[in-house]
C-alpha cells in the first residue's frame, strides 16, 4: 500500500464514502458543505500511515468544537493535519449554574462573567488560529468560521420553536428555560486585542432557528470579528433586534452596531447577509418604538447602505426594521449604482423604525379598529408592554412570567389585522425598491418581501412580494418546461407579485418593467404568486380574490404545541437563488444542515389569557447540535445553492 502514489490512494478512499469531493480542489464554500460520513473510513486509515493520512485528510475537513474543547483540538491538529481544516464551527461555553439561579433571570454580576467568559473563548479561538498562522504562513486551504450563540451547560431551551406559553397548560417549575437571558446581551470585551486572521475567508454567526429564543450577543459582536478578518469574500449574522421591554436597550443596540459598521472595510467581500431579527407584533393596536429622534432618518438603514455601495457585492440579503434610506441617501435623492449586485433580497418587517407601519388595517376590519383605538381597548393592565424602560438590573429580584414578557412583547393580545398597503410608508419604499433595481445592470434575481401575517387561515400566504428574475440560459435545454431545474428561473423576464388587493400605479410598474430590457428586449413576463407556483408544481394555489379576513379582537384558539402542525413554508423564493447560467455564474444560499434537537417535554407556561403564538419558518435555515471532537465531523454551518462561479 505504501508503494502507490498518492492519487491513486485518493482515488480508492473516493469509492468507500459517497459524495465525496475532492479535498483542497474545490473552493472551500463547496468543500465545506460535503459531508461523509468519516466512520467508515476508520477502518482504512489503520491499514497503513499514508492511508491515515489520505483519510485524515477527508475526516479534519469540517469540526464542530465547543469553547472548552479548545485545549484539545489544539493538541489534535499538529501541523500535517492543518492544511485539512476547511471549515470550523465553535461554540462558546458559558459558565454554570444553580436550580435557584435557574429560575431567575441574570444578575448584573452574572451577565458580567459571561461577558468575560465570551471574551476569553473568542480571544483563544482567534489566538490559536493567528499561531498557525504564524507558523505556517502558506497554508493551503482557506477557512470557514461558523460562531454559534453561547450556551450554559445549565441551559434548558424551551424544546420548540413556538412561544413557551399556552392556556391551561402546566408549568415546569424549576426553569424559566430562555426566560433567564431573555434580556442579556453578551458583550466581547477588549476586541481591539485580538488578532488579525488573513485566513478565514467566511464568517457566519446564525441563531438557532428552531428555537423559540436563545443567548443573544450584541449586534457589534460579528462587526467586531469581521474587523479582525480582512480578506472575509462571506459575511453572514442574525443579530437581535427585538428587545421591547427595554427600547433603549434595542435603540442604543442599532446605533452602536450602525456606528461600528461605518468604520468596516472588507475589500474581497462579494456575500453578504444581514439579519436583525424581531419577532413581529401580534397586537396590532400597539405602537412601536421610534428607533431615532423625530424629523431624522434610521441611522442603520442608511450605515448598510452606504456599506453595501461601498463594497462590491454580488449577493445582499438584508432582513429587519428599515426605512427608505436602505435604498437611497433621503438628503440626495440621487441614483444607486449597484454594478456587480446579481443578488439582492430585502425581508422588510411590518413596522417602521420611526414608530410607524408600513401597513395599514384591511377595509373590512377599519371600523373595528378606529372603535378600538377611540375607545382604548387594551388588554394589557397600564404600562404593560407600553414599552415601559423599569431598571434592567433588578430583573433577577422578579418573579419571572412568560405570560407578562408576551404583554410586554406585544404578543398578547392577537390582534392582527393590517394587509392593506400604507401610501405613505411602502409605497415609497417600493419605489425606492424599484429605482435601486434600475441600477444593476448584472441582476439575476431580486425580491422585496414583507410577512404580513404570522398564522394564514385559509391557507393562503401572508406575504407581501415583488421578485425579479432575469432570464437563465439553460431554461432553454428543457423545451417543455422552458424553466431551469436549478435556479427555477425561465426564459424571459419575470415579475411575480403578491400584493393583497394593491394596485400599483403605471409609473411604478413602468420601472419593474424596464429592467434589463436592453439586454433582454423580450417583454416582461407578469405572474401572481398564485399562478407562478401553480406553473412550476409548487404548493397550494392561493386564491386572493377569495381572501378571508378577520376582525382584529379574534384571538387564535388555545392549542397544545403538540398539536400544532406547521404550516407550509410561504415564503416561494427562499431557494430560488440558485443559479446555473450559461457563463457559470453562480449564487449560494447558505443554510445550515444538521439533526434536529429533541423536542423534549414540552410542557408550557399556561395563563387563561396566553395564546400560542407561531414565528413562521424562516428561509432554508436548521440548527446544528453540539460540539464533536469524537471523530463524527459533520456538516457545519453551510450549505446551498449553487457552486462554481468562476467571479467570486
Amino acid at each position: 500500500m505504501d508503494s502507490l502514489p498518492h492519487e491513486v490512494i485518493e482515488h480508492i478512499i473516493s469509492f468507500l464514502v459517497p459524495n465525496l469531493v475532492e479535498p483542497l480542489r474545490e473552493p472551500y464554500e463547496k468543500a465545506s458543505r460535503s459531508s461523509p460520513d468519516t466512520k467508515l473510513l476508520t477502518p482504512v486509515a489503520t491499514a497503513s500511515r499514508r492511508m491515515q493520512a489520505a483519510v485524515e485528510r477527508w475526516s479534519f475537513r469540517h469540526i464542530r468544537i465547543n469553547s472548552d474543547e479548545l485545549p484539545e483540538f489544539s493538541k489534535l491538529f499538529t501541523p500535517s493535519r492543518r492544511s485539512s481544516l476547511a471549515s470550523l464551527t465553535f461554540t462558546v461555553i458559558l459558565p454554570s449554574y444553580d436550580a435557584d439561579a435557574a429560575i431567575r433571570a441574570e444578575s448584573p454580576e452574572e451577565r458580567a462573567a459571561n461577558d468575560e467568559a465570551y471574551t476569553e473563548a473568542i480571544h483563544s479561538l482567534f489566538n490559536l488560529l493567528s499561531q498557525w498562522e504564524t507558523e505556517d504562513p502558506n497554508l493551503p486551504r482557506r477557512l470557514s468560521l461558523d460562531i454559534n450563540h453561547p450556551e450554559s451547560p445549565s441551559d434548558r431551551p424551551w424544546p420548540s420553536k413556538y412561544a413557551p406559553w399556552n392556556a391551561n397548560s402546566v408549568t415546569d417549575w424549576s426553569t424559566i428555560h430562555e426566560g433567564r437571558y431573555l434580556h442579556s446581551y453578551i458583550s466581547l470585551i477588549r476586541p481591539e486585542t485580538l488578532p488579525v486572521l488573513q485566513r478565514v475567508k467566511r464568517l457566519s454567526m446564525l441563531r438557532p432557528e428552531e428555537r423559540y429564543a436563545y443567548r443573544n450577543t450584541r449586534p457589534t459582536v460579528p462587526v467586531y470579528l469581521a474587523m479582525k478578518l480582512p480578506n472575509l469574500e462571506e459575511f453572514n449574522f442574525s443579530v437581535d433586534d427585538d428587545e421591547k421591554r427595554f427600547p433603549r436597550i434595542r435603540k442604543q443596540n442599532r446605533e452602536d452596531v450602525a456606528n461600528l459598521m461605518q468604520g468596516l472595510s472588507l475589500p474581497s467581500l462579494r456575500r453578504a447577509d444581514f439579519d436583525f431579527t424581531l419577532r413581529r407584533f401580534r397586537d396590532e393596536l400597539a405602537t412601536p418604538p421610534a428607533l431615532h429622534e423625530e424629523g431624522a432618518t434610521d441611522v442603520l438603514s442608511s450605515t448598510v447602505y452606504n456599506f453595501a455601495l461601498s463594497h462590491n457585492l454580488m449577493d445582499l440579503t438584508l432582513t429587519g426594521v428599515f426605512d427608505i434610506t436602505l435604498l437611497r441617501p433621503l438628503e440626495t435623492m440621487s441614483e444607486t449604482p449597484w454594478p456587480s449586485l446579481q443578488f439582492f433580497d430585502i425581508h422588510l418587517h411590518i413596522n417602521t423604525p420611526a414608530g410607524g407601519w408600513y401597513f395599514i388595517p384591511r377595509p373590512a376590519e377599519a371600523h373595528a379598529y378606529a372603535h378600538m383605538a377611540a375607545n382604548n381597548i387594551h388588554a394589557n393592565p397600564p404600562g404593560v408592554g407600553e414599552g415601559t424602560e423599569g431598571d434592567q438590573s433588578n430583573l433577577h429580584n422578579e418573579i419571572f412570567s412568560f405570560v407578562q414578557e408576551a404583554r410586554y412583547s406585544h404578543l398578547t393580545p392577537v390582534r392582527v389585522f393590517r394587509g392593506e398597503v400604507s401610501k405613505s410608508t411602502m409605497v415609497p419604499f417600493v419605489n425606492a425598491y424599484a429605482d435601486a433595481l434600475t441600477q444593476m445592470p448584472r441582476l439575476k434575481s431580486s425580491m422585496l418581501g414583507c410577512q404580513i401575517e404570522d398564522d394564514t387561515y385559509d391557507g393562503e400566504p401572508g406575504w407581501f412580494t415583488f421578485a425579479y428574475f432575469a432570464p437563465c440560459g439553460n431554461a432553454r435545454k428543457d423545451p417543455e418546461t422552458k424553466v431551469c431545474p436549478n435556479c427555477r428561473r425561465g426564459t424571459t423576464r419575470e415579475l411575480v407579485t403578491w400584493l393583497l388587493g394593491w394596485t400599483p400605479s403605471e409609473a411604478l410598474m413602468d420601472k419593474f418593467r424596464s429592467l434589463q430590457v436592453d439586454t433582454y428586449p423580450e417583454p416582461l413576463v407578469e405572474k401572481d404568486m398564485a399562478t407562478y407556483l401553480r406553473d412550476r408544481g409548487m404548493g397550494p394555489e392561493p386564491r386572493e380574490n377569495e381572501r378571508q379576513y378577520y376582525l382584529p379582537n379574534m384571538m387564535l384558539p388555545p392549542v397544545d404545541p403538540d398539536d400544532i402542525t406547521e404550516p407550509d413554508d410561504w415564503d416561494p423564493f427562499g431557494d430560488f437563488h440558485d443559479e446555473s447560467d450559461d457563463d457559470n455564474q453562480a449564487h449560494e444560499n447558505h443554510a445550515v444542515h444538521g439533526n434536529d434537537e429533541d423536542e423534549g417535554d414540552n410542557q408550557a407556561f399556561g395563563n387563561p389569557e396566553a395564546h400560542v403564538y407561531y414565528e413562521a419558518p424562516p428561509i432554508n435555515y436548521v440548527y446544528n447540535g453540539d460540539g464533536i471532537l469524537d471523530g463524527e465531523y459533520d456538516e457545519n454551518n453551510d450549505s446551498g445553492g449553487h457552486d462554481g462561479d468562476d467571479e467570486r
